[in-house]
């Protein structure tokens, strides 16, 4: 897709990782291009779609279910298998959204930069962006678990750079050059209302 590539992406002048619709929307059913809905939990299984979206299922699929987390990174030689099995090339750009807004589609969006695919990026808004933007939508349950792709030829290549352990974060965190940000709400930080998990 050349220079017309989302910015954040790999490549010479490209300067950030989100994509609006009005990029999008006009090159929807482009050759090179996939579209990922990498919604999860309550927002996943929404009865509305992006035309020819794929499910990245984070809660399924790309997850190692044999971790002790939720959410685990799935193991290299899986995360190719199941982004094959989405149809997706080396070469391709993708754009990850989800139904929340922007959610668990950036979580998406750096697995694939953890796995060492740089032509992603993450649909500002999400689905709700695309809908109130009068963009098209199919019927997700009319339409199954999406349409029919040939396997594709990704090939992770995993960036260990892009984790840290709980020892890397502690040392951080009595580092004055070093910032730790936490994810959380707000509440959730301060401790006000319940965390989710154990």
């Amino acid at each position: 897709m050349g220079d017309d590539a989302p910015a954040g992406t790999s490549g010479p002048g490209l300067s950030g990782p989100l994509v609006g619709t009005d990029w999008l929307g006009p090159r929807l059913n482009r050759p090179g291009l996939v579209v990922l809905d990498a919604s999860v939990g309550a927002h996943r299984g929404s009865k509305l779609r992006i035309p020819g979206a794929r499910a990245f299922d984070i809660d399924g699929a790309l997850s190692d279910h044999d971790g002790p987390l939720p959410h685990t990174m799935p193991a290299p030689d899986r995360f190719t298998e199941e982004l094959r099995s989405l149809g997706v090339h080396d070469t391709d750009t993708v754009v990850v959204y989800d139904c929340a807004g922007i959610y668990s589609s950036a979580r998406a969006w750096w697995m694939l930069r953890a796995m060492g695919f740089d032509r992603a990026a993450v649909l500002d808004g999400g689905l709700p962006a695309w809908t109130e933007a009068g963009l098209p939508v199919e019927d997700a349950e009319a339409a199954g678990s999406g349409p029919a792709v040939a396997r594709g030829d990704f090939t992770a290549r995993p960036r260990p750079e892009l984790f840290v352990d709980g020892a890397e974060v502690a040392a951080a965190l009595s580092d004055p050059g070093a910032a730790v940000l936490d994810a959380r709400s707000r509440e959730r930080f301060a401790g006000t209302v319940a965390e989710p998990r154990p």
